[in-house]
């Protein structure tokens, strides 16, 4: 039904032997999850007599599917996660922060319907340095705050976890692929295999924060997965394909040196987990943009004025 308009006739009544009328409104809701219309279809009506609902409901699907994805760096890109999206009639727009472009205002964010933070070379600890950090988390807790569905990866997750009230902190590299596992929640959120491997390139770290579920760990960090409601946040990368994290290989080479991780031994891995990566990633990004589309299409309808 959110892809098709619907509609109820309205019904006529008349009543003879009265003076008549006719009385026609229309009355917009914007919503989330869509444009919903009532519009009274041209009633006649007693005068002396109490105005009875006389409705046309019109819903014409969501009112939209645009994802608004921030990206810091020219090769941390969405990877995996565009065709994803797509897949699920999800349009993304990139905001490139690397080139100084300026995140939507209040007004535009509340029609989203969803919000993508990608990775970067800073992290969370950064904020108290960078004044285009700062206005970036300050844009995070106001998307979680009005409940916009989002999706963090590596930074992305660091802003989430830290606008959620988690504390943060900043440790030795974790970089290359290690081995990550996945723990039992009470809700199932997102299907995590019990043990996987995974991409890391990160220094700061953060606990699990309050209300949310920790879906992964590792050996030197306790949360690298959690979930809240419809946010999800990912310390690795799923996302990253073996083309992003060869030129990422490349590009960062100081990372590398500083982590003591060869570049040759970083590809031959990319390489061997490449595929089981792939099919994780289409699970774990895909059962997050289905329980957006499903969240959306359960979201109550509101009822025209009278009909309670």
């Amino acid at each position: 039904h959110l892809n098709r308009c619907i509609a109820r006739k309205c019904e006529t009544s008349r009543l003879p032997d009265m003076t008549h009328f006719r009385w026609s409104i229309r009355v917009m809701f914007r919503q989330q999850s869509g444009i919903c219309s009532w519009t009274t279809a041209p009633c006649l009506r007693p005068r002396t007599t109490r105005f009875r609902d006389c409705w046309q409901y019109e819903y014409c699907g969501p009112m939209s599917r645009d994802v608004l994805v921030i990206q810091h760096e020219r090769l941390e890109v969405m990877g995996r996660i565009e065709p994803i999206l797509r897949e699920r009639g999800m349009t993304p727009l990139v905001v490139r922060r690397d080139l100084s472009e300026s995140l939507p205002e209040r007004a535009d964010i509340e029609s989203l319907a969803a919000l993508v933070v990608l990775g970067g070379s800073m992290g969370v600890s950064d904020i108290t340095d960078r004044s285009d950090l700062e206005v970036e988390y300050a844009f995070v807790q106001q998307t979680l705050a009005m409940d916009i569905p989002t999706l963090g990866i590596c930074l992305g997750s660091q802003l989430m976890a830290k606008a959620l009230g988690s504390t943060s902190w900043t440790e030795d590299w974790e970089l290359g692929w290690h081995r990550v596992s996945g723990l039992k929640t009470e809700s199932h959120s997102i299907g995590l295999p019990e043990q996987f491997s995974a991409l890391h390139w990160h220094r700061d770290r953060f606990g699990t924060p309050p209300g949310a579920e920790n879906l992964a760990n590792t050996a030197s960090t306790p949360c690298q997965a959690f979930s809240k409601g419809p946010h999800l946040g990912l310390l690795f990368h799923l996302e990253a394909d073996v083309e992003q994290t060869v030129a990422m290989a490349e590009s960062l080479a100081s990372d590398l040196t500083e982590s003591n991780v060869r570049l040759d031994h970083l590809l031959h891995d990319t390489e061997e987990f490449a595929s089981a990566t792939s099919s994780l990633a289409e699970s774990v990004f895909g059962q997050w943009a289905d329980r957006i589309r499903t969240d959306r299409s359960q979201e109550s309808t509101p009822q025209a004025p009278g009909s309670e």
